[in-house]
């Protein structure tokens, strides 16, 4: 909340992640017997390693709470503060540079390309010609314009680290570039759009919210059952489900008992929020504890009834997809993305009352490819394929 604050070396975050971890588990003391496994990406490649060994430092001289550390995992992480050696023969086998300035850096360099000898003249100017042969190429996504960064990376043992009193960032856009479709480029512009004060004025945003992602019913998002009956669950007993916790979570936090609340959700939530809500008003005036500040709901691209397929007609026709002679010609499109092949469900919707979850002993999902289909490239096949991979 200071800019004091915000200043931190790499051990101290390491430190402060292992001091949160501990914390964490002594109020929830329920998941001190699950495993844990310690994750992150880029500059964490440096972090990671350090909090997984104070993990495992506390728990070898008995400091309570003992986590159950099972391992860690990186994805295409910093392992060394400086790994510039290492970017030549990245260059070379992703084909930025020749196979004879290689050579040359391999002979002149013999393996040492961050800090050269002044004196090594042959090895500062294969050096210089490598780094003329990368100009403008980002090196963190070779395929893409390099256009910056949208936010910094701690480099520094105290580095600035950005507070809630931190000025808006400022972008000007002077002429056109490859830059203006790329992610930085929309990253920087969500900054300005976002901290825009009409813009967050017109959206009824507050200064600050606290929010609560759930995943119901089990088996969606990261939720899941110990067992296979655990996993059954129909619309009206994950409504129950999701008053029971917010219930539990205010008595755990009650200094958020005076916060309003909304509940908000998209697609087959339109079914169940509008139930959530309405529990929560029953509870509320029936006097149940605690009370919840209840202020309304949102929902985003809802359904609205259990089938409702007698609306994607009209919907059709109003969106010129039919003629007016053939108002019910509507086979081969995916009603919720028009644009896109009709390929179905890479996960199902909750239809039944006591629909079948995934638990924790599912099977792998098998994927058989048998032909080519515009649905290969779609966004539901990507996700067959990983649960081909990946245990649930």
């Amino acid at each position: 909340m200071t800019s004091l604050a915000s200043q931190s070396s790499d051990l101290q975050s390491c430190d402060q992640a292992y001091e949160f971890l501990k914390k964490w588990l002594i109020d929830h003391p329920n998941f001190l017997s699950n495993p844990v496994y310690v994750g992150g990406e880029s500059y964490t490649g440096i972090t990671i390693p350090i909090i997984v060994q104070l993990i495992s430092n506390g728990n070898e001289v008995g400091i309570k709470p003992l986590i159950n550390l099972k391992g860690y995992l990186l994805g295409n992480p910093v392992t060394t503060p400086d790994d510039s050696n290492y970017a030549i023969p990245f260059a070379h086998g992703m084909g930025l540079i020749s196979d004879e300035l290689y050579e040359s850096l391999q002979r002149s360099c013999q393996g040492e390309y961050s800090n050269i000898d002044p004196n090594n003249t042959r090895c500062l100017q294969d050096h210089q010609a490598y780094s003329q042969c990368i100009d403008g190429v980002l090196k963190s996504q070779i395929l893409e314009p390099s256009c910056g960064f949208a936010s910094p990376k701690p480099q520094e043992l105290f580095s600035e680290r950005r507070y809630v009193d931190e000025k808006n960032i400022e972008l000007v856009v002077r002429q056109s570039s490859p830059c203006d479709s790329s992610r930085i480029n929309a990253y920087k512009l969500s900054y300005i759009w976002n901290n825009n004060d009409r813009v967050r004025e017109a959206l009824h945003i507050r200064k600050v919210a606290s929010v609560i992602f759930i995943d119901l019913p089990v088996g969606t998002g990261f939720s899941y059952g110990m067992t296979s009956l655990a996993s059954q669950s129909s619309d009206l007993q994950s409504c129950d489900q999701a008053y029971e916790f917010l219930k539990k979570w205010l008595i755990d936090h009650p200094n958020f008992l005076s916060n309003p609340v909304y509940v908000g959700g998209e697609s087959y939530t339109g079914i169940t929020i509008p139930i959530i809500v309405q529990v929560i008003s029953n509870g509320n005036e029936a006097g149940i504890k605690p009370l919840i500040n209840l202020k309304g709901y949102l929902l985003g691209n809802p359904v609205t009834t259990p089938d409702d397929s007698n609306y994607a007609i009209p919907f059709a026709h109003g969106m010129g997809l039919i003629s007016d002679e053939l108002y019910e010609c509507i086979d081969g499109v995916l009603k919720s993305q028009i644009l896109e092949p009709s390929c179905g469900f890479a996960s199902p919707k909750p239809q039944e009352l006591f629909s079948e979850r995934r638990y924790v002993d599912e099977k792998n999902i098998e994927l058989v490819v048998r032909q080519s289909s515009p649905c290969d490239s779609s966004r539901v096949s990507p996700p067959n394929f990983s649960n081909n991979l990946l245990p649930i």
